[in-house]
Protein backbone atom coordinates (compact mmCIF):
# COMPACT_ATOMS: atom_id res chain seq x y z
CA UNK A 1 0.00 0.00 0.00
CA UNK A 2 3.17 2.60 0.81
CA UNK A 3 4.47 1.78 -3.01
CA UNK A 4 0.79 2.56 -4.32
CA UNK A 5 0.28 5.66 -2.40
CA UNK A 6 4.09 6.80 -3.30
CA UNK A 7 2.91 6.10 -6.86
CA UNK A 8 -0.09 8.18 -7.03
CA UNK A 9 1.24 11.58 -5.04
CA UNK A 10 4.28 11.33 -7.85
CA UNK A 11 1.62 11.75 -10.45
CA UNK A 12 -0.47 14.05 -8.98
CA UNK A 13 2.68 16.25 -8.32
CA UNK A 14 3.16 16.22 -11.84
CA UNK A 15 0.01 16.96 -12.68
CA UNK A 16 -0.10 20.00 -11.18
CA UNK A 17 3.29 20.94 -12.53
CA UNK A 18 1.50 21.46 -16.00
CA UNK A 19 -0.34 24.59 -17.47
CA UNK A 20 -1.28 27.49 -14.25
CA UNK A 21 1.45 27.33 -12.16
CA UNK A 22 3.79 30.03 -10.33
CA UNK A 23 7.57 29.24 -10.35
CA UNK A 24 8.52 31.02 -6.95
CA UNK A 25 9.29 28.27 -4.50
CA UNK A 26 7.59 28.38 -0.77
CA UNK A 27 10.04 29.97 1.98
CA UNK A 28 7.89 29.86 5.06
CA UNK A 29 7.21 26.49 5.95
CA UNK A 30 8.42 24.19 3.10
CA UNK A 31 11.86 23.65 1.60
CA UNK A 32 12.39 23.43 -1.98
CA UNK A 33 10.94 24.44 -4.88
CA UNK A 34 6.85 23.87 -5.25
CA UNK A 35 5.21 24.49 -8.49
CA UNK A 36 1.51 26.06 -8.18
CA UNK A 37 -1.65 26.96 -9.51
CA UNK A 38 -3.03 30.90 -9.82
CA UNK A 39 -5.96 32.62 -9.13
CA UNK A 40 -7.36 35.90 -10.15
CA UNK A 41 -8.58 38.02 -7.16
CA UNK A 42 -10.61 40.61 -8.96
CA UNK A 43 -9.99 44.21 -6.84
CA UNK A 44 -12.58 47.07 -6.49
CA UNK A 45 -10.71 50.30 -5.13
CA UNK A 46 -14.71 51.35 -4.14
CA UNK A 47 -16.44 49.68 -1.55
CA UNK A 48 -18.99 47.25 -2.81
CA UNK A 49 -22.38 47.77 -1.05
CA UNK A 50 -24.31 45.10 -2.59
CA UNK A 51 -21.81 41.87 -3.02
CA UNK A 52 -24.88 39.69 -4.05
CA UNK A 53 -26.00 41.57 -6.90
CA UNK A 54 -22.84 43.36 -7.77
CA UNK A 55 -22.61 43.32 -11.84
CA UNK A 56 -18.63 42.93 -11.20
CA UNK A 57 -18.86 39.35 -10.52
CA UNK A 58 -19.24 39.49 -14.06
CA UNK A 59 -15.59 40.09 -15.00
CA UNK A 60 -14.14 37.29 -12.93
CA UNK A 61 -12.67 33.80 -13.73
CA UNK A 62 -14.22 31.22 -12.17
CA UNK A 63 -12.69 27.75 -11.33
CA UNK A 64 -13.88 24.63 -11.11
CA UNK A 65 -13.62 22.37 -7.78
CA UNK A 66 -12.27 19.20 -8.38
CA UNK A 67 -12.60 15.84 -6.73
CA UNK A 68 -10.85 14.71 -3.66
CA UNK A 69 -7.83 12.82 -4.63
CA UNK A 70 -7.80 9.49 -2.71
CA UNK A 71 -7.35 7.36 -5.50
CA UNK A 72 -5.34 8.04 -8.63
CA UNK A 73 -8.71 7.72 -10.59
CA UNK A 74 -9.57 11.23 -8.81
CA UNK A 75 -6.63 13.01 -10.53
CA UNK A 76 -8.45 15.83 -12.71
CA UNK A 77 -11.71 14.36 -12.10
CA UNK A 78 -14.78 16.55 -11.68
CA UNK A 79 -16.96 16.11 -8.48
CA UNK A 80 -20.64 14.64 -9.65
CA UNK A 81 -21.95 17.94 -8.14
CA UNK A 82 -20.02 20.56 -10.07
CA UNK A 83 -19.28 24.17 -8.39
CA UNK A 84 -17.28 27.10 -9.04
CA UNK A 85 -15.21 29.77 -7.14
CA UNK A 86 -15.03 33.37 -7.62
CA UNK A 87 -12.88 36.18 -5.56
CA UNK A 88 -13.45 39.42 -5.54
CA UNK A 89 -12.21 42.35 -2.92
CA UNK A 90 -12.92 45.89 -2.33
CA UNK A 91 -11.47 47.95 0.30
CA UNK A 92 -12.80 46.32 3.53
CA UNK A 93 -13.70 42.63 2.69
CA UNK A 94 -12.59 39.38 0.79
CA UNK A 95 -15.82 38.02 -1.26
CA UNK A 96 -15.58 34.37 -1.45
CA UNK A 97 -18.09 32.89 -3.88
CA UNK A 98 -18.96 29.46 -5.02
CA UNK A 99 -21.98 28.49 -7.42
CA UNK A 100 -22.79 25.02 -6.75
CA UNK A 101 -24.92 22.25 -7.95
CA UNK A 102 -26.87 20.46 -5.00
CA UNK A 103 -29.57 18.17 -5.27
CA UNK A 104 -29.91 18.06 -0.98
CA UNK A 105 -28.99 21.03 0.76
CA UNK A 106 -28.75 20.17 4.34
CA UNK A 107 -26.65 21.32 7.67
CA UNK A 108 -27.19 20.66 11.34
CA UNK A 109 -25.05 23.68 11.89
CA UNK A 110 -26.35 25.59 14.60
CA UNK A 111 -24.00 28.43 15.91
CA UNK A 112 -20.96 29.86 14.71
CA UNK A 113 -17.41 28.00 15.26
CA UNK A 114 -18.20 24.64 15.01
CA UNK A 115 -16.31 22.11 13.34
CA UNK A 116 -19.32 22.42 10.30
CA UNK A 117 -17.66 19.83 8.01
CA UNK A 118 -19.04 16.93 10.55
CA UNK A 119 -22.38 18.80 9.99
CA UNK A 120 -23.60 19.09 6.80
CA UNK A 121 -22.39 21.21 3.56
CA UNK A 122 -19.78 23.59 3.74
CA UNK A 123 -17.68 25.53 1.83
CA UNK A 124 -14.07 26.67 3.33
CA UNK A 125 -11.47 28.86 2.14
CA UNK A 126 -8.02 29.07 3.40
CA UNK A 127 -5.90 31.71 2.87
CA UNK A 128 -2.29 32.25 3.95
CA UNK A 129 0.41 34.76 3.24
CA UNK A 130 3.48 33.25 0.88
CA UNK A 131 5.83 34.18 2.67
CA UNK A 132 5.04 33.80 6.20
CA UNK A 133 3.28 30.66 8.21
CA UNK A 134 0.55 31.81 9.50
CA UNK A 135 -2.79 30.70 8.09
CA UNK A 136 -6.79 30.74 8.07
CA UNK A 137 -9.18 28.23 7.67
CA UNK A 138 -12.87 29.81 7.04
CA UNK A 139 -16.54 28.48 6.76
CA UNK A 140 -19.55 29.21 5.16
CA UNK A 141 -23.02 27.14 5.86
CA UNK A 142 -26.49 27.40 4.10
CA UNK A 143 -27.96 28.71 7.28
CA UNK A 144 -25.54 31.47 7.36
CA UNK A 145 -22.90 30.24 10.16
CA UNK A 146 -19.59 30.60 10.25
CA UNK A 147 -16.59 29.47 11.49
CA UNK A 148 -12.60 31.18 11.55
CA UNK A 149 -9.68 29.33 12.64
CA UNK A 150 -6.44 30.94 12.71
CA UNK A 151 -3.44 28.73 12.95
CA UNK A 152 0.15 30.61 14.11
CA UNK A 153 1.68 27.66 11.60
CA UNK A 154 0.97 24.38 9.96
CA UNK A 155 3.20 23.44 13.11
CA UNK A 156 0.56 24.37 15.82
CA UNK A 157 -2.07 22.68 13.94
CA UNK A 158 -4.83 20.80 15.92
CA UNK A 159 -3.46 22.39 19.36
CA UNK A 160 -6.51 23.66 20.99
CA UNK A 161 -5.08 26.88 20.81
CA UNK A 162 -5.60 27.04 17.31
CA UNK A 163 -9.87 26.31 17.63
CA UNK A 164 -10.11 29.19 19.85
CA UNK A 165 -12.73 31.34 18.65
CA UNK A 166 -11.53 34.92 18.03
CA UNK A 167 -13.45 38.46 18.04
CA UNK A 168 -13.52 38.59 14.36
CA UNK A 169 -17.66 38.40 12.85
CA UNK A 170 -17.21 36.63 9.34
CA UNK A 171 -20.25 37.30 6.89
CA UNK A 172 -22.35 34.71 4.94
CA UNK A 173 -25.00 35.36 2.42
CA UNK A 174 -26.60 32.52 0.60
CA UNK A 175 -29.11 32.27 -2.40
CA UNK A 176 -30.72 28.70 -2.61
CA UNK A 177 -32.67 27.43 -5.24
CA UNK A 178 -34.27 24.39 -3.29
CA UNK A 179 -35.60 24.10 0.23
CA UNK A 180 -33.14 23.52 3.38
CA UNK A 181 -33.24 20.46 4.91
CA UNK A 182 -36.09 18.86 3.18
CA UNK A 183 -35.08 15.27 1.76
CA UNK A 184 -38.26 13.90 0.20
CA UNK A 185 -37.36 16.84 -2.78
CA UNK A 186 -34.56 17.55 -5.33
CA UNK A 187 -32.77 20.76 -4.72
CA UNK A 188 -31.00 22.54 -7.36
CA UNK A 189 -28.42 25.37 -6.61
CA UNK A 190 -26.56 26.42 -3.67
CA UNK A 191 -24.53 30.06 -3.95
CA UNK A 192 -22.42 31.14 -0.81
CA UNK A 193 -20.73 34.26 -0.49
CA UNK A 194 -18.53 34.44 2.48
CA UNK A 195 -17.11 37.95 3.66
CA UNK A 196 -13.94 38.25 5.46
CA UNK A 197 -12.77 41.74 6.89
CA UNK A 198 -9.12 42.65 5.48
CA UNK A 199 -8.69 43.64 8.89
CA UNK A 200 -8.21 40.23 10.02
CA UNK A 201 -6.08 38.93 7.20
CA UNK A 202 -3.47 41.48 7.32
CA UNK A 203 -3.48 41.92 11.39
CA UNK A 204 0.01 41.23 11.29
CA UNK A 205 1.37 43.77 8.75
CA UNK A 206 0.77 41.95 5.67
CA UNK A 207 -1.30 43.49 3.85
CA UNK A 208 -3.78 41.60 1.13
CA UNK A 209 -2.73 43.34 -1.98
CA UNK A 210 -0.01 43.96 -4.19
CA UNK A 211 3.25 43.14 -4.61
CA UNK A 212 2.29 41.19 -1.33
CA UNK A 213 2.18 37.11 -1.93
CA UNK A 214 -0.94 35.50 -1.07
CA UNK A 215 -1.97 32.21 -1.43
CA UNK A 216 -5.76 30.42 -1.66
CA UNK A 217 -7.85 27.37 -1.46
CA UNK A 218 -11.28 26.63 -1.42
CA UNK A 219 -12.93 23.33 -0.35
CA UNK A 220 -16.54 22.41 -0.77
CA UNK A 221 -18.18 19.51 1.51
CA UNK A 222 -21.55 17.93 0.07
CA UNK A 223 -23.56 15.57 1.64
CA UNK A 224 -27.14 15.03 0.44
CA UNK A 225 -29.53 12.25 -0.48
CA UNK A 226 -29.33 12.09 -4.09
CA UNK A 227 -24.77 11.46 -3.86
CA UNK A 228 -23.74 7.77 -3.27
CA UNK A 229 -21.04 9.60 -0.64
CA UNK A 230 -19.72 12.39 0.43
CA UNK A 231 -18.47 14.40 -2.35
CA UNK A 232 -15.19 16.97 -1.43
CA UNK A 233 -13.90 18.80 -3.93
CA UNK A 234 -11.27 21.82 -3.95
CA UNK A 235 -9.42 24.46 -5.97
CA UNK A 236 -6.76 24.14 -6.39
CA UNK A 237 -7.12 19.81 -6.69
CA UNK A 238 -4.90 18.40 -3.25
CA UNK A 239 -3.64 14.70 -2.65
CA UNK A 240 -2.28 15.57 0.97
CA UNK A 241 -6.16 17.26 2.97
CA UNK A 242 -6.45 20.95 2.38
CA UNK A 243 -3.84 22.29 5.19
CA UNK A 244 -1.09 20.82 2.24
CA UNK A 245 -0.48 24.84 1.74
CA UNK A 246 2.09 24.03 0.13
CA UNK A 247 -0.37 23.63 -3.18
CA UNK A 248 -2.63 26.53 -2.25
CA UNK A 249 -2.80 28.57 -5.64
CA UNK A 250 -0.53 31.72 -6.26
CA UNK A 251 -2.92 34.69 -6.06
CA UNK A 252 -2.96 37.44 -8.68
CA UNK A 253 -4.57 40.66 -8.17
CA UNK A 254 -6.10 42.88 -10.90
CA UNK A 255 -7.81 45.92 -11.23
CA UNK A 256 -11.60 45.70 -11.79
CA UNK A 257 -11.80 49.56 -12.02
CA UNK A 258 -9.79 49.36 -15.79
CA UNK A 259 -11.63 45.77 -16.11
CA UNK A 260 -8.64 44.00 -16.65
CA UNK A 261 -9.18 39.98 -17.23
Amino acid sequence: MKNISFYIIMIFSALLSAGNVSPHPETADNTGPVLRRRVKVGVSKSVIKDISTSPLWENIPAYNLMHNVTDARHINLLPSERAVVRYLCDPEHLFVRVDARDSDIMTCASKNNQFHYKMGDLVELFAKPKDHPWYWEIYGTPNGYYTCFYFKSKGTLNLPSSFTPGEVKIGVINKIDGTLNNHSDRDKLWQVIIVIPRSELEKNGCLFSAPQRWTLLTARYNYGRYISYNERSAYPQVANGYHANQHFADVEFFDLDHKEK
